[in-house]
This record gives C-alpha cells, sequence and structure tokens, in this order.
C-alpha cells in the first residue's frame, strides 16, 4: 500500500501530510500539558 500512496502524493504530499500531522500531534501535546497545568493550579488560567 506504500509504494500506492507515494505514487499517489509525491515526496512533497508526503512532506506536507508529515508536517500537518506534526502540527496535529504538537497541538494534542500541548492540550495535554495546559490540562495539566491548570489540574495543579487552578486560579492560573482562569
Amino acid at each position: 500500500m506504500a509504494p500506492w500512496l507515494v505514487r499517489l502524493l509525491g515526496q512533497t504530499g508526503i512532506n506536507v501530510i508529515t508536517r500537518i500531522m506534526g502540527l496535529l500531534l504538537m497541538a494534542l501535546g500541548i492540550e495535554f500539558i495546559v490540562t495539566g497545568i491548570k489540574a495543579l493550579f487552578p486560579g492560573l488560567l482562569s
């Protein structure tokens, strides 16, 4: 299946998808960190 995707997307398309997925993963991680900080310090970000 991977060779088919490589032909469909090309190297540039794969790079774009990789960056978008990295951005989504980073946003999810930041959300977890902020949620943890809110739980530790309830008055900090109210």
